[in-house]
């Protein structure tokens, strides 16, 4: 009896979305950068210099994550999507729920990275 392999996907919309932000977030992240070497305390710097990092770090790393899904994804043309073994698609969940959560532990420090 043979098992049968799980598929996971990814559409191509939802893969443009993930992306889109990326580049518009580390765009912001890199003026809360500048901004906050002028603006904020040298008490708080470490931890939120820290934080900071510990989001950069998350967004290229969900980059380099979503190019793996155009490498090693098989595409469906007709459904505009991407089947993905479950090691990638378990990355791509973790990327996003720690780019989410990181994210929202920038906000202690009166930053929002929300794209209006």
């Amino acid at each position: 009896m043979s098992e049968k392999e799980t598929h996971y996907v990814l559409y191509k919309s939802e893969y443009d979305d993930f992306v889109s932000n990326i580049l518009e977030r580390r765009s912001l992240v890199s003026a809360v950068l500048n901004t906050s070497l002028i603006t904020k305390d040298p008490n708080e710097w470490i931890s939120f210099y820290a934080n900071l990092c510990e989001y950069i770090a998350i967004l290229y790393h969900f980059e380099d994550t979503l190019e793996k899904v155009k490498v090693i994804g098989d595409w469906d043309d007709t459904k505009q999507r991407w089947f993905i073994n479950q090691a990638t698609a378990s990355s791509v969940v973790i990327f996003a729920t720690s780019e989410v959560s990181c994210r929202h532990e920038l906000i202690n420090y009166n930053v929002s990275l929300l794209l209006h």
